[in-house]
C-alpha cells in the first residue's frame, strides 16, 4: 500500500497519511513481531501479532507496543485486508 503520492490506493492509506502529516509524526517504523495466533478457514484469514511502532514526534523519539490483529480475505490476485485493529500497550 503507497501512504504518500498523488493517488492514495486505498482510503486507509489516505487516512494514516493525513494522521502521520497533522500530528507531525516523521520518521516511522513499524514491525510485526511473531504472530501469537493464526487462523484460516477456507478464503478468511484472522491473525494477531505483537508490533512495536517507532517514530520521532515534534523531534523527540517515541516507541509504542502494541497488539496487531488483521482480518482477511483471499481473492484470485492474493490476501486482501478487510479489517484490522491496533491495540496500543505500552508508549516510551
Amino acid at each position: 500500500m503507497r501512504l504518500m503520492g498523488r493517488v492514495p490506493r486505498s482510503r486507509l492509506g489516505y487516512d494514516f497519511a493525513q494522521l502521520i502529516l497533522l500530528t507531525f509524526i516523521r520518521s516511522h517504523v513499524a514491525a510485526l513481531g511473531t504472530p501469537w495466533n493464526v487462523d484460516i478457514t477456507g478464503d478468511r484469514a484472522y491473525f494477531v501479532a505483537p508490533m512495536t511502532y517507532t517514530f520521532k514526534q515534534h523531534g523527540k523519539p517515541v516507541k509504542e507496543t502494541a497488539s496487531f490483529a488483521v482480518s482477511l480475505k483471499r481473492t484470485q490476485t492474493g490476501w486482501r485486508i478487510t479489517g484490522w485493529a491496533f491495540s496500543k500497550q505500552k508508549v516510551e
